[in-house]
């Protein structure tokens, strides 16, 4: 070691030990012997250097070193650091836990970010951290269905773990692949807006947590083998929204359903829990239940969007808080055969998102979700006739147009 880094070695061991300043430098200055009297020359720039790296920053020191791994491969480690335990609580019954998580942490002062995988069928995970304060944020992704935007998070080096938001990946393309086929043949009579990915498989939920680990004054000093938890209690960041509608056979047959509900956020602030409704899109979704009863079935299905908007008149026929229906229906005529006609009609949900709001407004006038579950009952039951689509006699808030009385230029 050179007389300049055993003299700087010395001089930060003072300012973190609070050992008396003059005693140490005689002692230095003895072990130094005459040879290195020149460095009286620049010892206050020394001693100014030395304050200066005695600032908090130099805590989060950055001093690494090697040493040999389970395998016998020297790797790059550090000589303050301490391992954290990750776990995941989830509501009792939560029965859409994903296999693994994201997780990304930042530490504010002698700044650091990153990015990791966890898994949540393991309890714990350890990872090995230099001493300071961390911020942790874990969520759930659904594969190449949604996004978080964790790119933002490490590219932008201001932004804090507070300022991230969950976002949707969204597609132009009803025909996506990644739908697998299910709405060949679908006709988009609102096209205003693009579709959400993902939006129809699970909630996404999320959790944050902060851990301090403690700093070490002395670099023989080590804080290997010590645990500290990082607990995620995960709840759910996006809002379940379950449709239920009536639909009456009038001497025809009911095969299959289909469905676009519009007007869904595709990004909600993980920290305030304000939703992004500056642009609205789509959600496509076959019902999870047709329940059959005489000539009436009974259609359920539920989704996972930040939030869902109104439209701003209750007679739009495009935009948001309108709901297209396409029925595959079969019936034989007189002399036998089989014809299968594909019914449309659309609803816009103005009475009934007023009534059940999916979102409601802060004092800063900012969208939030009303609550964490909604659901959306038709009251008025759809008659699917073998040409077209009526509303019936039950009334209801909102009533079925049928496709012949739309006209859209597309």
């Amino acid at each position: 070691m050179s007389v300049f880094r055993q003299v700087s070695s010395i001089f930060c061991y003072i300012c973190r030990g609070n050992i008396r300043l003059i005693g140490v430098i005689d002692t230095a200055l003895g072990l130094l012997g005459r040879s290195v009297r020149p460095i009286c020359v620049v010892l206050p720039l020394l001693t100014m250097a030395a304050l200066v790296s005695c600032s908090p920053d130099v805590e989060y020191c950055d001093v690494l070193g090697w040493e040999l791994n389970e395998n016998g491969v020297p790797v790059l480690t550090h000589s303050h650091r301490a391992m954290v335990r990750y776990s995941f609580q989830w509501d009792a019954g939560q029965t859409d836990i994903p296999d693994e998580v994201g997780m990304v942490w930042i530490r504010p002062i002698k700044r650091q970010k990153a990015y990791r995988s966890l898994p949540t069928g393991v309890v714990t995970r350890d990872t090995t951290f230099v001493g300071g304060d961390y911020d942790f944020t874990a969520y759930t992704h659904l594969g190449d269905l949604s996004a978080f935007e964790r790119n933002d998070f490490l590219s932008n080096w201001t932004m804090e773990t507070a300022d991230m938001e969950v976002r949707y990946q969204t597609t132009p393309n009803l025909y996506d692949d990644r739908y697998r086929g299910a709405y060949t043949g679908i006709r988009d009579r609102n096209p205003y807006s693009t579709y959400l990915l993902g939006a129809d498989s699970s909630s996404i939920f999320t959790a944050s947590c902060h851990v301090s680990i403690p700093l070490q004054t002395n670099l023989a000093d080590t804080i290997r083998g010590t645990f500290y938890d990082c607990k995620f209690r995960m709840h759910p960041v996006t809002q379940a929204v379950t449709v239920v509608f009536d639909m009456d056979e009038i001497d025809v047959r009911i095969d299959s359903v289909k469905c676009i509900m519009s007007g869904a956020g595709h990004s909600v602030h993980l920290s305030s829990q304000v939703v992004n409704i500056d642009t609205t899109y789509k959600v496509p979704f076959c019902p999870e239940t047709l329940t059959r009863s005489g000539t009436r079935l009974n259609a359920r299905h539920t989704f996972h969007v930040p939030g869902l908007v109104r439209n701003i008149r209750s007679g739009a026929i495009t935009g948001p808080g309108i709901m297209q229906v396409d029925v595959f229906a079969s019936y034989v005529d007189s002399e036998g055969r089989i014809h299968h006609p594909v019914l449309t009609a659309m609803i816009n949900l103005y009475n009934i998102l007023a009534a059940t709001p999916s979102l409601v407004y802060n004092d800063k006038g900012e969208p939030r979700q009303s609550r964490r579950e909604i659901t959306l009952t038709i009251g008025n039951a759809m008659k699917v006739t073998r040409t077209r689509i009526e509303n019936s006699l039950d009334g209801g808030l909102d009533g079925w147009i049928d496709a012949s009385e739309i006209h859209i230029d597309y």
